[in-house]
């Protein structure tokens, strides 16, 4: 990835970061301050060329949510590639929409 696009891929995830869904907030009260197990985890991160909900990477784990529609695509394609670069986990949650 070059720099330019990898520049664009951190100000959109800081864009999003800003703009959480409800969903993205809740869960993000949940997982903050090592509120889940002692465990630090990151959102809206910049990981592979994707852009990650939440990861933990004590855990080597992603969790990503989105609407049910999307959920078997991520599954399918983008998400279980990412996955194997990084040697992450994937959890895939569907929200209703």
């Amino acid at each position: 990835m070059t720099s330019d696009n990898a520049d664009k891929l951190r100000k959109f995830a800081r864009n999003m970061r800003s703009n959480p869904t409800e969903a993205e907030e809740r869960l993000w009260g949940a997982l903050r301050g090592r509120r889940l197990d002692r465990l630090k985890f990151r959102r809206q991160v910049p990981l592979r060329g994707f852009i990650v909900d939440f990861v933990c990477m004590e855990a080597k784990l992603i969790v990503e949510l989105m609407a049910f529609s999307m959920l078997t695509a991520v599954m399918t394609h983008g998400g279980i590639r990412l996955c194997a670069c990084a040697a992450l986990r994937l959890s895939a949650f569907g929200t209703l929409m």
